[in-house]
């Protein structure tokens, strides 16, 4: 009689296991998935961040290339910087 309770209890014990198992599986895939969106919302919101700005500074996208093209032309000096040392 005693065996048979052992073995139910290892039984159950397993099935609990699995049980926890799979919740484990699907919390994980929900936090996944919560992370993509998050990922998603926080480019959303950078895109629509950056075309305020742009509103604001009454500027277009052909504005701000001609202003990186200018920039990307000019010298820009060595100011000399923190030197690492190993």
């Amino acid at each position: 009689m005693a065996k048979k309770s052992i073995e139910n209890q290892i039984k159950d014990a397993t099935k609990e296991i699995n049980t926890l198992d799979l919740q484990i599986k699907n919390l994980q895939d929900k936090k996944r998935q919560l992370k993509q969106n998050l990922q998603q919302l926080t480019d959303e919101q950078l895109a629509e961040l950056g075309r305020q700005l742009l509103t604001k500074m009454n500027l277009d996208s052909d504005d701000l290339d001609a202003a990186f093209t200018a920039i990307s032309t000019l010298p820009i000096p060595n100011q000399g910087g923190a030197k690492h040392e190993d």
